[in-house]
């Protein structure tokens, strides 16, 4: 049983907070992650910050990614080519 939002229940707002604050001013977002966290952080956009909502295309599950995994689906998703480390845009 996951007892960390039992303990410290204002956890995930928080932290929800500080990531909506990061994504301000983003075109595009795309939710990913595991279990329901995704779909909790997109009701706390909906009542909190309804603007990002919009910028919102996608909801994808993925359970524990390496970051290669990760960039492969984003591209993938976006069918776009993303830079690569050390190459300049």
């Amino acid at each position: 049983m996951d007892t960390r939002t039992r303990n410290h229940p204002d956890d995930d707002q928080r932290f929800f907070h500080e990531v909506v604050e990061t994504l301000t001013g983003a075109d595009e977002v795309l939710l990913v992650g595991p279990s329901v966290t995704k779909l909790h952080f997109l009701r706390y956009v909906q009542a909190h910050v309804p603007a990002l909502e919009s910028a919102v295309v996608g909801i994808e599950t993925a359970d524990h990614p390496t970051d290669r995994q990760f960039v492969a689906h984003v591209r993938q998703y976006f069918h776009m080519a993303l830079p690569r480390i050390g190459t300049t845009p």
